[in-house]
């Protein structure tokens, strides 16, 4: 993959993600999940985009996971919004071979929009999670890439890197920063990104769903 370099006098973007997101396991096979995230364009001074996940995943062996989910998009624009509809294919792999745990997912969409043509789109992950050293949170790295499967092939491309920062049973936070170059119009743009990760893992109890206070 070559992504050309960055001109020198290109005003890069900068953003702040925040995302939300509570697992809840159904039984030993199963699990829901339900996602927000929030992007602001803190060069614009605006919001960005905001959406909203639900996702369903089977547990097919100790390693691999299958699930399907839908995404709902707002894109705010100056020209007036436009709504994404993204129906999802999910494949998730989890490996610990050692002290660092790999995990990659794979995932098949379709995008239809309220404004603008429709297309199937691929997407790949994979992020190295790294032990804790004494009095540090514990690292992990990544990267990204979308690739629509039309003429424009490849047109997002990230590196992360981040923190757990706080891990319990139920609740875990991750701070990260994110490089990111995008293709529009046939020209690259990079981005800074700076992220916030918040998720909740909710458990049935007494066929009740409850987070503990704790």
């Amino acid at each position: 993959m070559s992504v050309p370099k960055l001109d020198a006098q290109e005003v890069r973007g900068f953003y702040l993600w925040n995302n939300t997101s509570a697992l809840v396991p159904f039984n030993h096979l199963y699990d829901l999940k339900f996602s927000t995230k929030t992007q602001y364009n803190v060069n614009g001074q605006m919001r960005d985009m905001t959406y909203l996940d639900f996702a369903i995943y089977r547990k097919m062996n100790d390693w691999f996971r299958l699930g399907v989910a839908f995404r709902g998009s707002q894109l705010v624009k100056e020209s007036g919004d436009i709504y994404e509809y993204r129906p999802q294919l999910v494949s998730i792999i989890t490996l610990n071979p050692s002290e660092v745990k790999w995990q990659t997912t794979n995932r098949l969409e379709h995008r239809s929009f309220s404004r603008g043509s429709s297309h199937f789109r691929y997407y790949h992950n994979i992020y190295a999670h790294f032990p804790s050293f004494p009095h540090f949170p514990k690292p992990y790295l990544g990267e990204e890439i979308f690739t629509k499967l039309n003429d424009e092939n490849i047109h997002i491309v990230r590196a992360h890197g981040g923190l757990h920062l706080i891990e319990h049973e139920r609740f875990r936070i991750d701070f990260y920063y994110a490089w990111q170059k995008s293709r529009s119009g046939g020209e690259w743009f990079a981005s800074d990104v700076l992220g916030l990760n918040l998720t909740f893992r909710i458990k049935p109890r007494n066929g009740m769903l409850y987070l503990p206070a704790n």
